[in-house]
């Protein structure tokens, strides 16, 4: 009962540590580093964190939360927005943000589906050693000789 409820705890606090991390990735965009799109990229930790924590669909929900995060953020302060550069070309900042976007979700249903396959073959792995073991048990335990030893 007692590892039940710090197993639980554990999931939350992580869960918790995702959705702090893309505050500090906000304030950091918001306050320190206006107008700087490298920073950006730092959003593609806790999503691939929640991949491999998590799995695809986690991630995924993550990599939609860190897009409207920035969208939210350049609404409420256009000085993030602010490029240092004149970006016209097509929609200028909001292509990028919309290529940025799209390249994080696809990057996180990616990354989380590999998470799934490797989580899978895992568990087909254990059940083909159960049952070699199940099969060398049904075989000594038929041999008179060696089922004492």
């Amino acid at each position: 009962m007692r590892s039940l409820r710090f197993g639980h705890l554990e999931r939350v606090n992580r869960e918790l540590w995702l959705v702090f991390s893309l505050f500090v990735i906000a304030g950091v965009l918001n306050l320190l580093l206006a107008g700087q799109r490298m920073v950006l990229g730092l959003y593609a930790v806790p999503t691939v964190g929640s991949a491999y924590l998590y799995g695809r669909r986690h991630a995924t929900l993550t990599a939609f939360a860190s897009v409207l995060l920035v969208v939210l953020l350049m609404y409420a302060n256009p000085a993030v927005s602010a490029p240092p550069y004149r970006a016209e070309l097509f929609g200028g900042m909001w292509m990028e943000i919309m290529v940025w976007g799209g390249t994080l979700v696809i990057t996180g249903y990616l990354m989380g589906t590999l998470y799934e396959q490797r989580t899978r073959q895992i568990n087909e792995l254990r059940e083909t050693y159960i049952g070699v073991l199940t099969i060398l048990r049904h075989f000594i335990s038929s041999d008179e000789y060696t089922e004492n030893h």
